[in-house]
């Protein structure tokens, strides 16, 4: 069956047969409309002829090949990766790192009907398309789309994204997103079938880049940040429900006059000097750190600094976090004021001391702050 759909004479088989049904459809809406005007036209029967344009005219619809044969992309479960730049997509590399990882062999082919009926999971035919990426792995039909412009021009339909993310951090990276890939399977060939979206996610690990910023299923509401370990995992994943695992402490913004957070930081600096006296007793193994405002050029973010050295009214060490916003990036050095700080914490022998800002957020948003 297989052999057929992928056959050239089928698609040119559907054209026609669209094409016959579309002309049907618009004959049978014209002798309708004939009727509603008044003609007299003999068994005028108003509401079966109607019906039946409508009928073809979605057959005609249904029927009209769509990506030189693909079929239809229509699928639910499709994967998008979000880029701070425009992505190369370069199919020598992806042959290489496919057979590195997968060990997948890809031929490039002219057309479907070069495509072996019984082809298995290893042979991936590449299909020449001028606008989108046709894969078939397996015998199912995936498509790379997009690539040089985001996932929307219209800030409103970004909009209804970042509504639904909590994170700051993540809904920044997509509102600042420039270009946009996404994987689907052909509703054709292969939608619904067993492991495609597993494939998916192979895939998208063969072309991510440094400038991946965000990957998920936006139809199922699942967005994570791009990380090392996200795409060290995407092999693994076999779900939308496992890419959940990879979302991380969401970055909340909490208003300032939060009269709960304000008594947390208050108690925290009166107990400030536990924590200087613990650091001076500290093991190789022990984390220690204090929190502070970070100034950027939107909003200061409440963020923590790994302590390397204290001095009298001032605290050494490194960024802990990545910030939102600005400059600054995780592990950069910097200097914070004893006055600046609003929490702090250390683990020591496997138990955390202090962090008081974040048991507030425990029994209420979760997160960390940035206001």
């Amino acid at each position: 069956m297989k052999a057929i759909l992928q056959s050239g004479w089928f698609r040119w088989g559907r054209r026609v047969l669209s094409i016959l049904f579309a002309l049907s459809a618009l004959g049978w809406l014209l002798l309708w409309v004939a009727i509603q005007l008044g003609f007299e036209i003999e068994n005028p029967e108003r509401w079966s002829r109607l019906t039946r344009a409508l009928w073809q005219a979605g057959l005609a619809w249904w029927l009209w090949p769509s990506s030189d044969g693909a079929g239809s992309f229509d699928d639910e479960e499709w994967v998008a990766l979000l880029y701070s730049e425009v992505p190369e997509l370069d199919l020598d590399k992806f042959a290489e790192l496919g057979a590195a990882k997968y060990g997948w062999r890809l031929r490039s082919v002219n057309s479907f009907a070069e495509v072996p009926p019984d082809c298995g999971d290893q042979e991936i035919y590449y299909v020449d398309d001028d606008h989108v990426w046709i894969l078939v792995i397996g015998g199912v039909v995936y498509g790379i789309r997009g690539g040089d412009e985001p996932l929307s021009e219209d800030p409103e339909d970004l909009t209804v994204l970042t509504d639904l993310v909590e994170d700051l951090r993540l809904a920044s990276a997509i509102r600042g997103h420039r270009a946009a890939l996404w994987i689907e399977v052909d509703d054709l060939r292969g939608h619904g079938a067993e492991g495609t979206f597993a494939t998916k996610c192979r895939i998208a690990s063969l072309i991510a880049s440094e400038d991946l910023v965000v990957l998920g299923v936006p139809a199922c509401f699942i967005l994570v940040p791009a990380s090392p370990e996200l795409l060290d995992h995407l092999p693994e994943v076999r779900s939308p429900g496992d890419l959940e695992d990879f979302q991380v402490p969401p970055v909340v913004r909490i208003p300032i006059d939060d009269e709960e957070m304000e008594a947390a930081i208050e108690e925290a600096r009166r107990h400030l000097g536990d924590f200087d006296a613990a650091f001076r007793k500290r093991g190789n193994e022990d984390i220690y750190q204090v929190k502070f405002p970070l100034a950027t050029e939107q909003e200061p973010e409440n963020i923590w600094l790994q302590v390397e050295e204290i001095r009298e009214d001032s605290y050494h060490g490194l960024l802990a976090n990545e910030p939102v916003h600005g400059r600054h990036v995780l592990g950069d050095a910097l200097v914070v004021p004893r006055d600046q700080v609003i929490d702090w914490m250390y683990v020591q022998d496997g138990e955390t001391i202090g962090a008081r800002t974040c048991y507030r957020f425990a029994e209420g948003d979760g997160g960390r702050r940035g206001d």
